[in-house]
């Protein structure tokens, strides 16, 4: 961040020096959900829901409203721990490695069609786990690629859906939205 862009916030408690950390750890997932324009009522997936962005995703999804908010991650226990603790519009859903199968499992969880998907994999993650969120949204439905491995599948020469869509310094550092227009179709916007 520039200098000139900072401010100083003066003593902090060390209980407010915590709920700034908080907050910092919010505010990726919250920027990526108003360019995805997550409207209350709508079916959210966030994918990658056990790393530290991804289960705050998981928070702001419930704060703005979301109907049902799928969880997904590998690992069930912090999957299910989310459910626990923040209530029954939280669906967790186990990924396995099986594309199809897990899309499957995606769909089966959501009481609805899913209207929004927030990906925040890491870069380390298999393209595989993005593609298995990005097909199972509804046609018209919006997906925002916020991990690292997203911007590989919003490569054009990796892009799974074949849609036009071109990485630029500017989609890697804000996110891609793709509208999913439908199956095996999608377009990508650059967000605002």
């Amino acid at each position: 961040m520039p200098t000139e862009n900072a401010s100083a916030l003066g003593p902090l408690s060390p209980a407010e020096a915590t709920q700034w950390i908080a907050m910092g750890r919010l505010l990726v997932p919250f920027g990526g959900l108003l360019a995805g324009e997550l409207q209350p009522g709508e079916i959210l997936v966030v994918n990658g829901a056990t790393g530290p962005f991804g289960s705050a995703g998981v928070m702001v999804g419930l704060a703005l409203g979301a109907r049902a908010v799928l969880a997904t991650g590998r690992n069930e226990r912090p999957l299910g721990e989310l459910a626990r603790r923040l209530g029954p519009r939280v669906m967790p859903v186990a990924m396995r490695g099986d594309e199809a199968a897990d899309r499957a499992r995606i769909v089966a969880a959501a009481p609805g069609p899913i209207d929004c998907v927030l990906d925040l994999l890491p870069p380390m993650a298999s393209p595989a786990q993005v593609r298995t969120a990005l097909l199972a949204v509804r046609p018209n439905g919006r997906v925002v690629l916020m991990g690292g491995v997203g911007m590989q599948v919003a490569n054009r020469s990796r892009c799974p859906t074949r849609g036009s869509c071109a990485t630029t310094s500017r989609r890697a550092a804000s996110g891609c939205i793709r509208r999913r227009r439908s199956r095996g179709s999608s377009a990508c916007c650059e967000p605002d």
